[in-house]
């Protein structure tokens, strides 16, 4: 059985299932950090994070870590180190 989901409907219904707006948040001028419930803080949504953050989700519909929890986050961060991503600061920085 064929498969006929694409890369942009996984993409879709990543940020759907995840609150992220419709594109991924590539528009906004900044990006919201929720550690907790009560603690959150903003950066701006620089140009070398907006080309990394694509791969970032990527990685995570592939791996199935998730994208809503510290523990999630550790492990695609673990993942993506672990696959090369050293010579990309701003995977650093996600």
């Amino acid at each position: 059985m064929i498969n006929s989901e694409t890369p942009g409907s996984l993409l879709s219904a990543f940020y759907a299932d995840n609150n992220l707006d419709a594109d991924g948040g590539q528009a906004s001028s900044r990006v919201k950090v929720e550690v907790s419930k009560f603690f959150h803080f903003y950066f701006p949504n620089f140009d070398a994070r907006r080309k990394a953050v694509i791969r970032h989700d990527v990685h995570h519909i592939v791996t199935g870590y998730s994208a809503s929890s510290l523990a999630g986050e550790s492990e695609i961060s673990a993942w993506e180190i672990g696959s090369g991503c050293k010579n990309h600061w701003a995977a650093f920085f996600i």
